[in-house]
């Protein structure tokens, strides 16, 4: 049977030092108490859902309490929310600079 491990910010040392590891520890230590809510429409498929996942337990292991939510709706709804979201990318890669 395989055992499987939740990723820790600790195994991500080795990759971004000591230090960041420190500072993201410091980072979640200042939202102690507060709950972050995920929300998506879909708990698989797409970079979203993969993201939210991974983050999640991640958000968990420094001690944060995470939600992840789906949310439903209409046809209509989810048609409204993707030209939001369309909007928003593209005023936000506009104004990134490469």
């Amino acid at each position: 049977m395989a055992h499987y491990r939740i990723t820790q910010v600790q195994d991500y040392e080795p990759l971004i030092g000591t230090e960041n590891v420190e500072r993201i520890r410091e980072k979640a230590r200042q939202f102690k108490g507060l709950r972050v809510a995920n929300f998506n429409s879909t708990y698989y498929g797409g970079g979203v859902a993969e993201t939210i996942s991974s983050l999640t337990l991640l958000m968990n292991s420094l001690g944060l309490r995470t939600e992840w939510r789906v949310i439903q709706g209409t046809a209509d709804f989810f048609s409204i929310t993707k030209k939001m979201h369309d909007a928003l990318q593209r005023r936000r890669n506009r104004s990134f600079k490469y």
